[in-house]
C-alpha cells in the first residue's frame, strides 16, 4: 500500500495514479470494440438464420411468378407513401427538439431534420439497431444543440413511437379479421399488447418519482427525465394532440403502403388488417437482435399470415415488398449523405451540458 507523506496532497496522489488509469484505457477500449463486433456478428447470424429457415420452405417458381404479377402502380404508390413517412417523421423530430430546447432555436431548420432523418432512415435499413439514432444525435449536436437535448430528442422520438404503436395496435387487433383468423397468435399478441400498455401507464403514473430518483445519477437522469418528458409532451393539451397526430400520420402512411402492396398482389387483406399487422411488424423489427429487423419482420409476417390462411410465398412476398419499399424510400439518404459535406458548428448559441 502506498503511504502519503505529510507534505503530499490528495491531488499529488491522484496525479500519480492518473498514468496508470490512462494505461488501462486501451485495454478497455479493445474490450468494448470486441463486444460491439461480437454483437454485430450475432445480429448478422440471427438475420441470416431467419432468412435461411424461411427460404428452405419457399416454392421459388411460385414466388417468382407472383413477383411478375405484382401491380407496378400499387408498388410505386407504396414507395411514395414511404417517402412521405420520412418527411413527416423529420417534422415530428423537429417538433420534439423545439419543445425540449426552448433556449436556442438557431440552426434548427426543417432541412437539417429532413437531411438527418434521410441519412438515419438509410442506416436503419442496412445497419445494426442504434446506428441510425447515434447518427441523428451526432448531426443534431453538431449544429449547436446541446448533447443532452439531442440525445433526449432521439430517445423520446423512439419511446413515444413505441407508445403510439402499442396504443393503436390494440383496437385494430381486436377488429381485424386476419388477426382473428390466426388463432394461435391472437391471444398471445393481445396479452403482449395489454402488458405493454400497462407498463406504459404505470411509467406515466410514476413519472415524477422515477425522475426524482434518477436525478441522483447524471447518466441515468437522462432516461428518467425522458419518461416525464414523454408524459408532458403526449398529454400536454393541444401540443400533445398535435404530436400524437404526427405519429399517427407516419403510421397511417406505413399502413396504407402495406395495404397497397397487398392489393397489388391481389391478396384479400383489408385496410383494417394492415392497421393491425403493421404496428406489430414495426415493434418486432425494433427488437435489437437482427440487422435492421430483416428476417425477424419477415418471419413474423409470414407466420401470422400463414396462420390466417395465406400461402407462404404470398406472405413472404408481401413482407419482402414492405421491407423493399422502406429501403427504396431511404435511398436518397445516400445522396444526401455524400453531398451534405461537413455541417457547420454553431455551439456559441447554446451551451454544452
Amino acid at each position: 500500500m502506498r503511504v502519503h507523506t505529510a507534505g503530499e496532497t490528495m491531488e499529488d496522489a491522484s496525479a500519480a495514479a492518473y498514468p496508470a488509469a490512462l494505461s488501462d484505457l486501451p485495454s478497455r477500449s479493445r474490450r468494448t470494440s470486441h463486444l460491439k463486433i461480437a454483437l454485430i456478428i450475432v445480429k448478422v447470424a440471427v438475420t441470416l438464420l431467419a432468412i435461411f429457415l424461411i427460404s428452405r420452405a419457399v416454392d421459388w417458381s411460385s414466388f417468382l411468378a407472383q413477383v411478375r404479377d405484382v401491380d407496378p402502380i400499387m408498388f410505386t404508390l407504396a414507395v411514395l407513401m414511404s417517402v412521405a413517412q420520412v418527411f413527416i417523421a423529420a417534422y415530428r423530430w423537429r417538433f420534439i427538439t423545439r419543445a425540449l430546447d426552448t433556449r436556442s432555436q438557431v440552426g434548427l431548420s426543417s432541412w437539417l431534420f429532413v437531411r438527418s432523418s434521410y441519412i438515419a432512415q438509410l442506416l436503419s435499413q442496412v445497419a445494426p439497431f442504434g446506428a441510425s439514432d447515434a447518427v441523428r444525435v451526432f448531426l443534431l449536436h453538431n449544429v449547436g444543440v446541446r448533447l443532452r437535448i439531442a440525445f433526449k430528442s432521439v430517445l423520446l422520438d423512439r419511446a413515444i413511437a413505441l407508445i403510439v404503436l402499442f396504443a393503436i395496435a390494440l383496437p385494430f387487433v381486436l377488429l381485424s379479421p386476419v388477426m382473428h383468423a390466426s388463432q394461435q397468435f391472437y391471444l398471445p399478441i393481445l396479452i403482449i399488447i395489454a402488458a405493454g400498455l400497462l407498463v406504459i401507464a404505470a411509467g406515466f403514473a410514476a413519472a415524477r418519482p422515477i425522475a426524482r430518483l434518477g436525478s441522483r445519477w447524471r447518466v441515468i437522469s437522462v432516461f428518467t427525465e425522458a419518461i416525464l418528458d414523454a408524459r408532458r409532451l403526449t398529454l400536454g393539451g393541444l401540443r400533445g394532440l398535435k404530436l400524437v397526430c404526427l405519429y399517427l400520420a407516419v403510421y397511417l402512411c406505413a399502413i396504407i403502403a402495406f395495404w397497397m402492396l397487398a392489393r397489388g398482389q391481389g391478396l384479400p387483406l383489408k385496410l383494417i388488417d394492415a392497421a393491425a399487422i403493421v404496428p406489430l411488424a414495426i415493434i418486432v423489427a425494433t427488437i435489437p437482435i437482427a440487422i435492421a429487423g430483416w428476417g425477424l419482420r419477415e418471419s413474423f409476417i409470414v407466420a401470422l399470415l400463414m396462420a390466417a390462411g395465406l400461402s407462404l410465398e404470398s406472405a413472404l412476398l408481401l413482407s419482402v415488398s414492405f421491407g423493399t419499399i422502406l429501403l427504396l424510400a431511404a435511398l436518397p439518404g445516400a445522396l444526401i449523405w455524400l453531398g451534405s459535406g461537413r455541417p457547420s458548428v454553431q455551439r456559441a448559441t447554446s451551451g454544452e451540458d
